[in-house]
């Protein structure tokens, strides 16, 4: 199906990871599309979209996991520019560095991802 462009196989920068996508979605949707499969990650950017900056610890209650976990995908998210990281007095707070891409994947994805139609890592 790949080589006939029906689907699109996009290779994390890991290697480890390989994930499909119908060709007519546009590469700028990979990253966050891919981000949506992992729940943390997905619960972050969902909580930084609809609350628009916060710090680490108001992240870390919100979606429930250990500090380290946390930092891991909080670094990971900053590193593939989906959120941004700036310095508030003395903290650091997190927030959405494009939503208007969110908005447009969220948008296309709550009937494919949210509802589990598309369960491409199993």
């Amino acid at each position: 199906m790949e080589k006939k462009s029906f689907i699109k196989a996009v290779r994390c920068s890991n290697g480890k990871i390989t994930r499909y996508y119908p060709s007519s979605i546009s590469s700028e949707y990979y990253l966050i599309i891919g981000y949506f499969k992992s729940e943390t990650a997905r619960n972050i950017i969902l909580f930084l979209y609809f609350n628009n900056s916060n710090n680490f610890e108001e992240i870390r209650l919100h979606i429930k996991r250990a500090i380290s976990t946390t930092s891991w995908n909080l670094k990971r998210l900053v590193e593939d520019n989906v959120i941004v990281k700036s310095r508030n007095k003395k903290q650091h707070c997190y927030s959405i560095s494009n939503p208007i891409l969110v908005a447009r994947v969220l948008e296309y994805s709550n009937n494919l991802l949210m509802d589990g139609y598309i369960d491409i890592d199993k």
